[in-house]
C-alpha cells in the first residue's frame, strides 16, 4: 500500500506539472504577446486574424484539460479499486503511455504554430533578411548545470535499476525501464536539435530572440527528462 501511495503521488505530480502547470504558463505567455503586440500596431505578425489565434489557444488548453481529466480518472480508479497495477495493466506501461498522451496537445500546438509561421513567411515577400554567420552549437544552448543534473539523475536511475535487478520483485520490468528512458532521451534531444539546427521559421524574429527561445526550449526539455 505504501508503494502505491508513492506511485500515486509521483503520478499526480506528473499530471499537474505537464498537463496543467506548463500549459497554463504557455497560454499566459501567448495571451500576453497578443495584448502587447496588437494587430493594429504589428500587422506583419498577424497573417491570420486575432480571433483565429485565440481559437488555437483555446483548442490547446481544452486538449490539455481532456488529458488532465484522463489522468485524474486513472488515479481515482486506482485509489478506489485498490489494484496494485493502474487500470489492471503494468504501472510503468500506463504511466509511460499517459506521458506520451500528455504530449499530444504540444504536438497540436506545434502543428498550429508551423501553419502560422508558414503563412507569415508567405505574406513576407518584400522584407530584406539578414543572415547571422555564426556556427550554432548544441552546447551554446545547454546550461552546464542542467547537463550535470541530467547525467547525475540518470546515473542514480541506472543504479536503482541494477539494485532491483539483483533484488527483483513481482512486476519489475528490468532493462525495459532503461529502454524507455533511452527512448525519451532520444525524443527530447531530437526536438532540441531540430529547433537549434533547423531553418529559421519566423521571418521577423531577431537572432537574439531566437537564442532566448532556444535556451528556454532546451531548459524545458532537460527539466522534463530529470
Amino acid at each position: 500500500m505504501w508503494s502505491n501511495n508513492i506511485l500515486y503521488f509521483c503520478f499526480l505530480i506528473q499530471i499537474l506539472f505537464i498537463s496543467f502547470y506548463i500549459p497554463s504558463r504557455i497560454v499566459a505567455q501567448m495571451k500576453t504577446v497578443l495584448e502587447q503586440f496588437s494587430p493594429s500596431e504589428y500587422p506583419k505578425l498577424y497573417p491570420v486574424s486575432k480571433d483565429e489565434i485565440e481559437k488555437w489557444i483555446n483548442h490547446y488548453w481544452l486538449a490539455n484539460m481532456v488529458v488532465l481529466s484522463a489522468g485524474f480518472g486513472i488515479l481515482i480508479h486506482g485509489f478506489y479499486t485498490g489494484v496494485e497495477q493502474l487500470l489492471g495493466f503494468s504501472n510503468k506501461g500506463v504511466v509511460f503511455t499517459y506521458f506520451m498522451l500528455q504530449y499530444l496537445p504540444i504536438l497540436l500546438l506545434e502543428y498550429s504554430n508551423c501553419n502560422y509561421l508558414k503563412k507569415m513567411r508567405q505574406s513576407d515577400h518584400g522584407a530584406k533578411r539578414k543572415a547571422v554567420l555564426s556556427r550554432r552549437s548544441f552546447f551554446d544552448y545547454v546550461d552546464g548545470m542542467w547537463l550535470f543534473a541530467t547525467l547525475f539523475s540518470h546515473l542514480i536511475f541506472a543504479g536503482v535499476i541494477i539494485f532491483f535487478m539483483l533484488n527483483p520483485f513481482k512486476g519489475f520490468g528490468g532493462l525495459s525501464n532503461v529502454l524507455i528512458l533511452f527512448i525519451m532521451d532520444v525524443f527530447f534531444v531530437s526536438i532540441v536539435a531540430w529547433n537549434i539546427f533547423g531553418k529559421k521559421r519566423n521571418p521577423h524574429q531577431s537572432a537574439e530572440d531566437r537564442d532566448k527561445i532556444l535556451k528556454n526550449i532546451t531548459t524545458a526539455m532537460f527539466l522534463t527528462v530529470n
